[in-house]
């Protein structure tokens, strides 16, 4: 007789015979966690859980490119290009893809609240951008980077010292 832990090495007559079962194996409890699953309600708790992760993934990102803007400095250089090139094509291409992320996860629930919180935080994102490209400079918000627009006047009269032309 055979112990619980040692193996049978007895040969087998026939190929069609089935094999043993491997040792501490029983089959009762594997066809049980197959038969049980996942319900429903579980199933829903889970894709929501993902969903949020994946929103939550772009908001972690704010503390790194909050530190890479103090790095850059308020000067403009080459490595400030690139990186507010990074910052502003991330966010484009996540909104790009966003559908096809989420279907990732589930194509009958249409995760609208999901979507949505997405894409404030990729707009978060693209403003932070913004600001600094504001704060270098590089976009016009003052009257004076409009004055090549704006018509030339000519003046009414000339004065040079005290004689009028």
């Amino acid at each position: 007789m055979l112990s619980k832990w040692q193996l049978n090495d007895v040969k087998r007559h026939s190929q069609s015979q089935k094999h043993d079962s491997p040792p501490g194996f029983t089959p009762s409890a594997n066809t049980d966690l197959v038969n049980r699953g996942l319900s429903s309600t579980s199933t829903n708790e889970l894709k929501n859980k993902i969903a949020w992760r994946m929103v939550t993934k772009a908001l972690t990102s704010l503390p790194m490119q909050l530190f890479m803007m103090y790095m850059m400095g308020n000067t403009v250089q080459l490595i400030t290009f690139f990186m507010l090139t990074y910052m502003i094509s991330g966010p484009i291409t996540a909104l790009s893809n966003m559908n096809q992320e989420f279907e990732k996860i589930s194509r009958e629930h249409s995760f609208y609240l999901h979507k949505l919180a997405f894409v404030g935080a990729q707009l978060a994102i693209m403003g932070l951008a913004a600001w600094k490209c504001s704060g270098l400079g590089l976009i016009p918000a003052t009257q004076a980077d409009w004055l090549e627009f704006l018509p030339f006047v000519e003046p009414k009269e000339f004065s040079t010292g005290s004689v009028s032309l």
